[in-house]
């Protein structure tokens, strides 16, 4: 089994109202992003042969994702306002990987790799990794 690991950075603030403490106030990160897609083969043919994908084409479905985040208040971004959801790195994960799932499925030719985790790095040494469950 093959990993492919694609990562950008963004830079946006948030606030979480229900938490006691200093995150309750409008901060900011530069949050780093890395996406893991994993694959059982490579390209068996073409000027992609031997590869799982072109790293170019998996940065920039992930730039795509990240682009309505960037210098942005993410209290103000969906699916946050939308659903009363605290922009946590956790959430982010999980809205990240939405995204990144839907912009890969519209992709043609299809991509061989699965989408496999986002993880969400708030800061240096502070990181959330969301990979669903196998069922």
């Amino acid at each position: 089994m093959y990993t492919i690991k694609v990562e950008h950075a963004f830079d946006a603030a948030h606030h979480l109202p229900e938490y006691v403490g200093k995150c309750q106030r409008v901060h900011g990160h530069r949050w780093r992003v890395e996406v893991e897609w994993t694959a059982k083969i490579a390209i068996d043919a073409g000027s992609r042969r031997g590869m799982i994908e072109d790293f170019a084409n998996l940065k920039s479905i992930l730039r795509e994702a990240i682009d309505e985040y960037d210098h942005r208040d993410l209290n103000d971004c969906a699916p946050f306002c939308e659903h009363d959801i605290p922009p946590t790195a956790e959430m982010i994960a999980i809205a990240l990987f939405t995204r990144i799932d839907v912009i890969s499925s519209k992709l043609v030719p299809a991509l061989i790799c699965s989408l496999k985790s986002v993880t969400v790095h708030e800061g240096p040494g502070s990181s959330v990794k969301y990979e669903p469950s196998q069922v």
